[in-house]
């Protein structure tokens, strides 16, 4: 039967599966989220839609897929058919594509592909500390974090872009920190570490405090003083806002506040002990004077001035004390310490001396005696000798006399 090409017409309507609307071409998605992807498509019934993951070439399990009839449509046998797949457990970047693909009996027809991607927000692993210094240190702020994908790191100054080190040449970036050497006051202010990826964003700030001032000459490295004398240890020093200084001797620290404390009516903070005062008083210029009553070998050391800021060192100066008249003292005791070494010494010998002679005669009396025996032993011997040689002579007389008879 010969088909009649001229009078063909194209319905409105076919039959074949067709996709009307795709699932997204990419999706992001955080660690332990449900991500979820929709298609619809049209065709003549009975009409299918299968998920693919064409990343491993396999078709999903049915339990994370939702189909759903819309519609039929009245003037054909054609129907509407949308279906959702849903997923979870994803771990941090991991990647994956999914395609929908829709069937019938008369053919089939395919979904763009959805690339899905699995993010992580970032994460600091390291903020930046609070940082104070005098003027010519060098700075630096730490600042390092994780994500997926690897974010980016980006610093800022007082919540602005202007770095008076970077127009300088005086900031350098290194691995997870950025540097600021020769600081100066203008560089004071809160440095911010932000970090950034596709997944959001991350940040942490640090104040950098930069102080004009330092202890002031004369910087006296030694000082004598004689004993039960009074003599004042100076740290000047024009404290600024937020500084204070602290007293160290020999390593630990004076003036604790777990320690006897207190405040006398010209505002000087002391403490005493059996025969001595420390005094830590106002100076000239706000500086810290250390004052010794009553001066004793004890109070000889190394005393160190701090001049701090919060937890921050900025400077210390080590003064070394000398007690005048200390070492006399020390050599007397020395002297007292080796006569009474001397004196046990000799006081020993005798019971020494026994030792060595009983050890020395032991061998002697042991030689002795060997000697002894021997000399009896011999003696006896001889004398038994003497005995036999008289006896023989004897019957040999004796015979002589009977044979001259005869």
């Amino acid at each position: 039967m010969a088909i009649d090409t001229v009078n063909l017409t194209c319905g409105a309507v076919s039959p074949l599966p067709r996709i009307l609307h795709h699932p997204p071409v990419k999706l992001t998605t955080l660690g332990g989220e449900t991500i979820r992807m929709k298609c619809t498509a049209k065709g003549a019934a009975p009409l299918a839609i299968e998920w693919i993951e064409t990343s491993k070439h396999r078709s999903m399990d049915e339990s994370h897929v939702v189909n759903m009839v819309y519609a039929h449509s009245k003037d054909s046998e054609n129907e509407q058919f949308s279906s959702s797949l849903e997923l979870d457990g994803f771990n941090v970047g991991e990647r994956a594509e999914y395609q929908c693909v829709a069937r019938n009996r008369f053919g089939a027809d395919y979904s763009k592909r959805t690339v899905v991607e699995v993010h992580e927000v970032p994460i600091l692993t390291r903020n930046p500390d609070h940082v104070a210094m005098l003027v010519g240190g060098n700075a630096k702020f730490n600042c390092a974090a994780k994500g997926f994908p690897t974010p980016t790191i980006q610093w800022t100054k007082d919540d602005g872009d202007s770095f008076p080190a970077a127009s300088e040449k005086r900031l350098h970036l290194g691995v997870d920190a950025i540097y600021i050497v020769a600081v100066k006051l203008e560089d004071s202010g809160a440095y911010t570490c932000t970090a950034e990826n596709a997944a959001g964003t991350a940040h942490a700030s640090a104040i950098l405090r930069v102080y004009d001032n330092s202890f002031l000459p004369p910087i006296l490295s030694r000082h004598s003083v004689d004993m039960g004398a009074t003599t004042v240890l100076d740290c000047t020093c024009a404290v600024q806002t937020g500084q204070r200084i602290e007293w160290t001797k020999n390593g630990k620290r004076l003036f604790n506040d777990n320690e006897a404390v207190r405040k006398n009516k010209i505002g000087k903070k002391s403490l005493s002990a059996d025969t001595q005062t420390l005094t830590l008083r106002e100076a000239r210029y706000g500086a810290k004077e250390l004052e010794i009553r009553a001066v004793d070998a004890t109070d000889g050391g190394s005393y160190e001035c701090e001049l701090l800021a919060s937890t921050h060192l900025l400077a210390r100066r080590t003064i070394e004390v000398v007690v005048n008249g200390t070492s006399s003292q020390q050599e007397v005791e020395e002297h007292r310490s080796a006569q009474a070494l001397r004196f046990t010494s000799i006081s020993t010998r005798p019971s020494e001396y026994a030792q060595y002679f009983v050890m020395a005669a032991i061998p002697i009396v042991l030689i002795t005696t060997v000697v002894v025996c021997t000399w009896c032993v011999c003696r006896r011997r001889r004398r038994r000798l003497g005995m036999i040689a008289l006896r023989e002579e004897a019957l040999m007389s004796a015979s002589q006399i009977k044979s001259s008879h005869k």
